[in-house]
């Protein structure tokens, strides 16, 4: 193989190793446990996560185990319906999910109709961000009031 292209394929390696990092570093992930009343798992059961800022939507489906996860969310409020056949759908709106943040949000679903569905309007409980890394942090702070871009000017060290 050619020196240069030896070179070219070893630069796209090394871009590509950076990149991976650095998109996990300023996204977040919601994942949980779907269970029913009785406390038993219930698997296949379909997720909906909305941003509630751009009305963008992730599906999901709950493994064999019940665990359901979705990766790579942009930071900002989010609305996640869950739903099961032969269950009532459960919907919580408000849902903040910050920079590095891995959410944990389980969900009890009773039987019921399809067409019934309960909506929590309570706002779930803030996550910790303890384990953020210290890029994340100084984002977070840095992030515009009246922008929904990251505004990065310089960096800290």
């Amino acid at each position: 193989m050619p020196r240069n292209q030896v070179r070219f394929l070893s630069i796209l390696l090394l871009i590509a190793a950076i990149q991976a990092p650095l998109n996990a570093q300023l996204t977040a992930q919601l994942t949980g446990v779907i269970r029913d009343a009785s406390g038993a798992i219930i698997p296949a059961v379909s997720v909906t996560v909305l941003n509630e800022g751009t009305g963008i939507k992730w599906d999901a489906k709950a493994n064999q185990d019940g665990i359901y996860t979705v990766p790579l969310l942009q930071p900002g409020s989010y609305r996640v319906s869950v739903q099961a056949q032969g269950f009532r759908a459960v919907s919580r709106a408000g849902v903040q999910l910050e920079v590095a943040q891995t959410a944990a949000l389980d969900s009890t679903l009773d039987v019921g109709a399809a067409s019934e569905s309960i909506t929590v309007t309570d706002s779930a409980p803030p996550c910790s961000t303890q384990g953020v890394t210290p890029l994340a942090a100084w984002l977070l702070r840095r992030k515009s009031k009246t922008s929904p871009y990251w505004v990065v000017t310089r960096m800290p060290w």
